[in-house]
């Protein structure tokens, strides 16, 4: 399964590909985080077909031959963001729910995509002429006292 394509946002890709997207080694480890608390799971093994759990295998989460009912219909429902974008991608389509936060300078929605993240573009400029201008009036003030 190394080698297979699946579809993503409507274009066929490769498993290297799908993990290079963003947002797709979250998604992955939240579905395998789900995979594993599956009441069904042993020591890697399925309970219900003594095979390995097909849904931590390597690969696409949603490829053809890595489904499961069981984790479908019991485990998946659990956390609906990661529900939601297991049937985006199942379908053929991106993820679907990209974090967002607002901008701290404007307020505008902007995409979370690393945690420190807190301004838009020109709002980030803003905020970093104004640290840079107050790390410069302490330092020359604490230069004074010497």
């Amino acid at each position: 399964m190394k080698n297979s394509k699946c579809e993503y946002n409507g274009k066929e890709i490769t498993v290297e590909e799908y993990f290079e997207k963003r947002g797709v080694k979250a998604f992955e480890k939240a579905l395998r985080q789900q995979a594993a608390s599956c009441s069904l799971f042993r020591d890697g093994n399925c309970l219900m077909s003594d095979e390995p759990c097909k849904v931590l295998n390597e690969g696409f989460p949603t490829h053809p031959k890595r489904r499961c009912i069981v984790f479908e219909r019991m485990v998946l429902p659990a956390d609906q963001k990661t529900q939601a974008d297991y049937w985006a991608v199942f379908a053929g389509e991106g993820l679907s729910q990209v974090e967002k936060r607002n901008c701290e300078g404007c307020g505008k929605p902007i995409d979370a995509d690393s945690p420190n993240r807190r301004y838009c573009g020109p709002c980030k400029r803003v905020a970093e002429r104004a640290s840079k201008r107050n790390r410069m009036r302490r330092y020359r003030e604490g230069k004074e006292d010497f």
